[in-house]
């Protein structure tokens, strides 16, 4: 009767452990559901901005004028802070799902030439970044110091 007791223990332990194994595969294989859909959901997010941009013929003209270093009208410098904005906070809430741990920072890094455009390419989005930086959180004030740091060597 032991011996019949002591194997029921050793099954009864071999079905726990194999239990802890396949709910250790299953959280993995979520977290990875998860951050597919998050990159997806960014990206996604992105390009939606974009292709409002090019829909858009006034916002497409006022942001290219601020490329062009053209001079803005009142009307015009509010609409692309406005849009910068809005931009840098879609960013930023990529940033703090990396922080999370929901995205991988390859995302936060393929944004960084637009990031830089946004905040220091031109008069313009050096004048906004200064205005806006403080809306933003110290964690994505520090990274857009690190990539301007960092895209301001590599361009020279």
């Amino acid at each position: 009767m032991k011996f019949f007791t002591a194997w029921m223990e050793v099954l009864a332990n071999i079905g726990v452990l194999a239990g802890i194994i396949f709910l250790t595969i299953e959280v993995s294989q979520n977290t990875l559901a998860t951050k597919s859909e998050a990159s997806l959901a960014i990206q996604t997010s992105i390009s939606e901005s974009i292709s409002d941009l090019s829909s858009n013929p006034e916002v497409f003209d006022v942001i290219a004028k601020v490329y062009a270093e053209e001079e803005l009208t009142e009307k015009e410098r509010l609409l692309a802070s406005f849009r910068f904005h809005s931009t840098l906070t879609m960013m930023e809430g990529a940033l703090m799902q990396y922080q999370l741990g929901v995205i991988d920072m390859s995302v936060i890094n393929s944004f960084d030439d637009e990031l830089y455009e946004l905040t220091h390419s031109s008069e313009f989005a050096r004048w906004n970044w200064k205005n806006q930086a403080n809306s933003f959180s110290p964690q994505m004030q520090r990274h857009v110091a690190e990539v301007i740091a960092r895209e301001t060597k590599n361009r020279t």
